[in-house]
């Protein structure tokens, strides 16, 4: 048992607790005033009294306020402030000695208490705004006590800001505060209901703003908005100035006469007493401020008519009904009533041709109203008519049709509209259509419908099997760490078709030999290649026919022949000038490569250094996953490359000591086998599925074929120097479509190009100056 004496306290960075009193002091250190003052050590002096729940905050706004104005004078943290200014905190940091004697009881909650309130009261002003909180207990006795439990300040803006929107700030600080107290109280299983929480204010507009349903500015509908979410508005009441505890806050309180204000330790008096004397709530203001202003349009919608015309759908019909319908008003009219002219008989042709006009300009007073009220008063249409570029006009009878350059023909306006429209229109597209040279100069490339993906991409395969090939580089290599010469060096990256896993290979030059060594290190640790696909490098070339002589040497062999049919390696070149065909291992070198320049950052590294750090980043490549995160409540991770390699991403943390474990738990074999299978069916029914839907390229367009013309794209040149070519031979897919083809200049040179790049030209057996370029070719 520890024995305490009444002098012993238990200190928590300056803030004294006495076991035996059950009281809170303050120490602060023994301060004289340094030859020279700065920003730095005035911030050093505040912050070495500790007040973590603001039991002397009205004191300590001082100080922060003082260090405020300081900014004003533009000093660095290390240049001496001036002497009136030093001796004004001489003054205040000295009176902070006093602190000493104040002697704060912890306990704030009465004995036997069945009722528990919060009361919090915020103020501000054009220096500081704050808030403070304070617990109301009432006994059995009806004994009520009032104790401060926290409070909270801050400095105002050093911009000048009106003081509602500053005792706004002040709201939303208590609003917070409160927030904190109840849930520190919940905690301690102190529950405190709604009805029981109290805000004070001796702002009417803070008030009104929080009682308000008007829209605000943005600064006030931010905050009305945070503290509506913290607190409800019949939470909130008025307090008269003169009786707010938190208006010590913004003034500040001497040190040493903190101790002796009562309205800052048990709030104002009242509080302690019954309900009925609480202050009530003011006549709010009528006019608020801040209000957003509401900019009312009018709008106006023409009433919808219920014509005959949404009735009947045949045209003829419609037109006889409108006849038979103004013969009736007709025949109704007193003149004709008089004169005994009535419209009997069968319908006639002008008629007809009245009701025709009538539903036109029905129509088209409802689709163009603008354009025919402008023109009808002789002004241009507006400019973002639809009609502006077809010149309309307003004929005789009222009807709106298109302008042109016929108007002085002696023919009908309804020929001149489909002339000056509807035949020369469709010559012009014919004709652009058929020009060769503005062909060439905006010639349209169409791409083929995207192919399936191969085989070697989606049959379960062992990783490696099947591989994609190519290089990245040249990088600078470092011949060793003192001489300065260095050499070029490439990696050459594999890629695994089926789980996408990468390989890295550092080679020295991109010779055939080089690249032939590289291969056989790449095979050495990942096993027998079946099938590889790569550009048509010249280093690539040469190797598949160095790998083709030495095969028909071992041909010789008998034995040697059945095992290369089994184990022989199958060389497969997309068409020449199209990495789309090989985006697979393009997307895996510019990963490398990315991975590479970010972590080296352009320093030279000796041979040994590059080749560590391209396995640190083949780990890293093959520990992406390629499939999302499992549904499964079992699985923990997603499926990576690095799965089918050593069965886990490669860059996992290390695996839980198990050599404790008894063997006979252990059966790694069939739980290797089981993982393999299931890495190999969240494959078949994750990844798979990913790869079925098309990117782009998903309309059919037509084969070319034997004999076409075609532009050739070259990115070198522009689109007129492109080069005509004659397609010669065609080499489709197993779905038909031809994607590549072999291609003839006019210098007689043969070679393969894709389709994309081929813009063919169109034919026609009347125009002979196409036949005449194509002889050529």
């Amino acid at each position: 048992m520890v024995k305490l004496n009444e002098e012993d306290m238990i200190s928590t960075l300056g803030l004294l607790w006495q076991p035996t009193t059950d009281t809170f002091h303050f120490a602060v250190k023994d301060w004289s005033a340094p030859t020279c003052m700065t920003k730095r050590s005035l911030l050093s002096d505040i912050n070495s009294v500790y007040d973590p729940i603001g039991l002397i905050t009205p004191v300590l706004i001082k100080g922060k306020i003082f260090l405020q104005q300081l900014w004003t004078f533009k000093l660095d943290w290390d240049d001496a402030i001036p002497k009136d200014l030093q001796v004004r905190w001489t003054k205040f940091y000295s009176s902070l000695q006093s602190l000493t004697q104040l002697k704060i009881p912890r306990r704030v909650i009465l004995e036997d208490y069945v009722k528990l309130e919060l009361h919090g009261f915020c103020d501000a002003s054009q220096e500081a705004f704050g808030g403070c909180v304070y617990l109301r207990s009432t006994t059995t006795a009806d004994i009520v006590g009032v104790k401060l439990l926290t409070s909270k300040s801050r400095v105002a803006p050093m911009q000048h800001s009106t003081i509602p929107r500053l005792e706004l700030c002040g709201a939303l600080l208590v609003a917070e505060l409160m927030s904190e107290v109840k849930t520190e109280l919940k905690s301690l299983n102190i529950i405190i209901a709604s009805s029981d929480v109290y805000l004070w204010t001796d702002s009417t507009i803070v008030i009104s703003w929080i009682r308000s349903q008007s829209l605000f500015q943005v600064y006030v509908a931010n905050r009305l908005a945070r503290i509506l979410d913290l607190t409800t508005s019949n939470q909130w009441f008025h307090v008269p100035t003169n009786h707010n505890p938190a208006d010590l806050i913004t003034r500040g309180v001497d040190a040493g006469s903190i101790s002796s204000s009562q309205r800052w330790w048990t709030g104002p008096t009242w509080l302690s007493n019954e309900r009925t004397v609480w202050p009530s709530v003011p006549t709010l203001p009528s006019e608020i401020p801040e209000l957003r202003p509401v900019k009312l349009i009018l709008t106006t919608v023409q009433p919808s008519s219920v014509w005959i015309s949404n009735t009947y759908s045949n045209w003829m019909k419609l037109l006889r009904i409108t006849v038979l319908v103004r013969r009736f008003t007709v025949n109704c009219s007193p003149v004709s009533r008089q004169r005994e002219q009535k419209i009997v008989g069968p319908i006639r042709s002008e008629e007809l041709h009245w009701a025709k006009q009538f539903w036109l300009l029905k129509t088209q007073a409802e689709a163009f109203p603008e354009e025919m009220a402008a023109l009808k008063v002789g002004r241009l249409i507006p400019r973002h008519s639809c009609l502006k570029q077809l010149n309309p006009f307003i004929d005789t009878f009222g009807l709106l049709r298109v302008g042109g350059r016929l108007a002085n023909a002696p023919i009908a306006d309804s020929k001149k509209i489909s002339n000056c429209t509807s035949f020369q229109r469709s010559i012009a597209k014919q004709t652009v259509s058929r020009c060769i040279q503005c062909f060439r100069s905006r010639p349209k490339f169409i791409p083929p419908f995207m192919a399936p993906l191969p085989r070697e991409r989606v049959t379960i395969e062992r990783p490696f099997s099947n591989v994609g090939v190519d290089y990245c580089g040249p990088f600078t290599i470092r011949s060793g760490l003192r001489k300065v010469s260095s050499t070029k060096g490439y990696v050459c990256v594999f890629v695994c078709l089926v789980t996408r896993a990468v390989h890295l290979e550092l080679v020295s030059s991109l010779t055939t030999a080089d690249f032939l060594a590289t291969l056989s290190r790449f095979m050495s640790r990942r096993g027998q290649v079946l099938n590889i696909y790569s550009d048509n490098g010249t280093n690539f070339v040469g190797a598949d026919r160095e790998l083709q002589r030495k095969l028909q040497e071992f041909n010789k062999d008998n034995k040697i022949h059945d095992f290369l049919a089994v184990k022989g390696i199958t060389w497969h070149f997309i068409p020449p000038s199209s990495p789309h065909f090989g985006g697979l291992w393009e997307s895996a070198v510019k990963s490398a490569k990315k991975h590479l320049y970010c972590i080296s950052k352009g320093v030279a590294m000796t041979y040994d250094e590059t080749t560590t750090l391209l396995c640190q980043i083949e780990a890293v490549l093959n520990s992406r996953p390629i499939t999302p995160l499992s549904s499964s409540p079992s699985d923990f991770t997603a499926l990576t490359p690095g799965h089918f390699l050593v069965g886990g991403p490669l860059m996992l943390p290390p695996e839980p000591d198990i050599s404790n474990v008894r063997l006979n738990r252990l059966r790694r074999f069939q739980l290797m086998q089981s993982q393999m299978q299931g890495f190999w069916k969240r494959w078949s029914s994750e990844y798979l599925p990913q790869v079925q839907k098309r990117g782009k390229w998903t309309k059919p367009t037509r084969n070319v074929e034997v004999g076409d013309l075609a532009i050739l794209k070259d990115d070198t040149l522009p689109p007129l120097h492109w080069h005509l070519v004659r397609i010669i031979k065609t080499h489709p897919g197993q779905d038909g479509i031809v994607r590549a083809a072999t291609v003839r200049n006019s210098a007689g040179l043969e070679f393969k190009r894709p389709v994309v790049k081929l813009a063919i030209l169109p034919t026609t057996q009347d125009e002979p100056h196409i036949d005449i370029i194509a002889s050529n070719l």
